[in-house]
């Protein structure tokens, strides 16, 4: 008997178990243990060591079938310690076998030691039965796992690149994956274009130290890294602000770090709107806690510098003096007013007005002193609107006051004003009908096309010594009239500004009945109800001067008892001026619901140096007969009393 070793040919896994205990064996002579790819393979082999070989033993397999490995079996000798683990390997092979190699219904193992071991036929189809089964349940197992991977691997794909935030893997500092929206965040193309490229280099140079410890530190703990705010530097050298998390993890058999980046450029974008919206409230509480007292200072100026005028002649060189200065004080209360428009929306207070006199008057004013010549273009019969009139002007006057400042040379702004009705789905967004087109053309330096976007944003300007509140407001007043404003300009070509608000065609101002040259006298009873001594002086001054009789007191309660008194007295007021905020008082919005309880037809005047009060803008709602907004000239009180004591029965 020749004791050679037998090699044993076979793809099948469990093989290596065998292998391996195999090769621990101390043989002498040599084994040949191989996973034959294919049958030709399998004859290369034994052709080259067949001298060595007794037999050969080919377990049949993909790559070849039991006929190529019949020819070449004969015995086959094996240590003695592996024949449990060979019957339950090969026992079924043999037994296939068999019809080719025409052998008895027992074949026989010689082992070293010379001792045979058989097996027989019918144990060999058993042993194959169950060595079948286990082998097919493997497989299924397999076959369910690698599906299972399969659909896994698919899920973190479409996961990955599906994901709106950058994701970025990186090993000794070089990044070495990245998904497409990754790509897209540092402005290339390909997530290839970044691979090998330091992952620092897109991190701003003041963040990088930083960055450079969170990430020593998370390979020294193991720990994940907490989202954390940074700046990156696109491959164009643009910054974009970016919230990171990181974790460290194997990839790919190394120590990797995988980064989680999302584009906070929004989020920014927002809090700064945020801060804005505060700092704004903020200017609308400080704006609106000296409103009050502002206006009632302004009162006093204007209402001494009107009376001043009624007593000099005309003609007289000081009166254009005086004018000036009651046009000074006005405009010191339209700013206080367009901060409270502005930063706490305040509310208009309307009435219908011809718009073209309005439009001549504040396009000659606003641009009067400048190098900036007017051409205003005002259609015949243009339709009456119903606005708050000093908010307009204050539109118009911000617009003017833009092109001024875009056209420091000098030249010329066109004010152009028509009827326009709108249809349905119109560019403006408006709902259709019937709108008053105003358009402010200047043929200054114009606005680059990154600044129209934010050409309404509070607080931006381009302007060394603007504030970036004039077009901010323009925007709000128009928006709060129900109107739209618009912005086109070409650099070097000029802007223009066009505004639609709600006309009333057909409809005119009312008639107040007071001619400009007759003289703004009259008479009857007035009650004047002011906290402030001083607005109590001169409304008593101006009003006595035009006729009136004139009564005064410095709360809501002793304007109520002051009217109860008068009544019973028969000797009613023929108008009461309450002034709306009395500091640890009754006000005159509780004043008038008392006083009309007694006399639901008194005529009432709400006075107030808040302008933005939705009592003001809507002083009907609330009992008011009439409105004299703070500060208040002679003209303007005594035309509101001439309108409506008349109408008192």
């Amino acid at each position: 008997m020749n004791d050679r070793l037998f090699s044993i040919f076979t793809p099948c896994p469990n093989f290596f178990t065998f292998c391996s205990e195999f090769r621990v064996q101390d043989f002498r002579r040599a084994s040949f243990a191989l996973h034959a790819p294919s049958p030709v393979a399998a004859r290369e082999f034994m052709g080259h060591h067949l001298s060595r070989l007794a037999g050969v033993i080919l377990i049949p397999g993909d790559h070849y079938s039991t006929e190529e490995v019949a020819p070449l079996v004969s015995q086959i000798i094996i240590p003695s310690s592996m024949l449990p683990c060979l019957a339950d390997f090969a026992a079924h092979h043999l037994a296939q076998l068999d019809r080719y190699i025409g052998s008895e219904d027992r074949h026989s193992f010689l082992t070293l030691e010379n001792r045979r071991f058989e097996l027989n036929n019918q144990r060999a189809s058993e042993e194959f039965s169950l060595f079948r089964e286990s082998l097919l349940n493997e497989i299924e197992e397999r076959r369910a796992t690698e599906s299972a991977l399969r659909e896994s691997e698919e899920r973190y794909r479409a996961l990955v690149e599906l994901s709106p935030d950058a994701i970025y893997i990186h090993t000794g500092g070089k990044l070495i994956f990245a998904n497409s929206q990754g790509a897209v965040l540092l402005g290339v193309d390909r997530p290839e274009e970044i691979y090998g490229r330091e992952a620092l280099d897109f991190v701003h140079p003041d963040s990088r130290e930083f960055v450079r410890q969170r990430i020593a530190k998370a390979f020294q703990t193991g720990e994940p890294n907490p989202p954390g705010e940074q700046i990156f530097v696109r491959v164009d050298g643009s910054q974009v602000p970016v919230e990171v998390a990181s974790v460290p993890f194997r990839y790919q058999g190394e120590i990797a770090l995988l980064a989680i980046v999302r584009d906070i450029t929004e989020r920014k974008r927002m809090q700064e709107e945020l801060i804005k919206g505060q700092k704004l409230e903020s200017l609308g509480l400080l704006a609106g806690g000296i409103a009050h007292d502002f206006n009632n200072i302004l009162t006093g100026i204007v209402g001494n510098l009107s009376v001043a005028k009624l007593q000099i002649d005309p003609s007289h060189k000081i009166v254009n003096r005086l004018d000036l200065c009651e046009k000074a004080a006005f405009q010191a209360t339209d700013l206080i007013r367009q901060l409270l428009t502005f930063a706490r929306g305040g509310e208009p207070v309307k009435k219908f007005i011809n718009p073209a006199s309005l439009i001549r008057e504040t396009g000659s004013f606003a641009l009067r002193g400048s190098n900036i010549r007017s051409i205003i273009d005002i259609q015949e019969n243009l339709w009456s609107m119903e606005v708050d009139e000093s908010q307009l002007s204050q539109v118009l006057n911000n617009l003017l006051l833009n092109a001024i400042q875009a056209m420091p040379a000098g030249g010329e702004v066109g004010i152009r004003a028509a009827n326009e009705t709108l249809p349905h789905n119109n560019p403006q967004q408006l709902p259709p009908g019937n709108y008053l087109k105003i358009a402010v053309e200047d043929r200054g330096c114009g606005i680059p096309q990154e600044n129209l976007i934010r050409i309404f944003d509070p607080y931006f300007t381009t302007k060394p010594k603007g504030s970036g509140l004039g077009l901010a407001s323009v925007h709000s007043i128009i928006k709060r009239h129900g109107g739209a404003v618009e912005v086109s300009s070409t650099p070097g070509g000029g802007t223009t500004f066009t505004i639609h608000l709600p006309a009333i065609p057909g409809r005119q101002p009312e008639n107040t009945g007071i001619s400009e040259s007759m003289e703004l006298r009259g008479s009857g009873r007035v009650l004047v109800m002011d906290d402030e001594y001083f607005i109590r002086e001169i409304a008593t001054y101006i009003l006595g001067f035009m006729g009136y009789e004139v009564d005064c007191c410095a709360d809501g309660e002793e304007a109520v008892e002051c009217f109860h008194t008068a009544r019973k007295k028969n000797d009613p007021y023929s108008a009461v001026i309450l002034d709306l905020t009395i500091p640890g008082g009754m006000g005159g919005k509780e004043a008038a619901s008392r006083i009309l309880e007694i006399d639901p037809d008194a005529v009432l005047i709400v006075s107030s140096g808040y302008s933005d009060d939705p009592v003001v803008a809507s002083f009907s709602q609330y009992g008011f007969s009439g409105v004299v907004p703070k500060p208040f000239d002679a003209e303007g009180l005594t035309r509101e009393l001439k309108r409506l004591i008349p109408n008192k029965k």
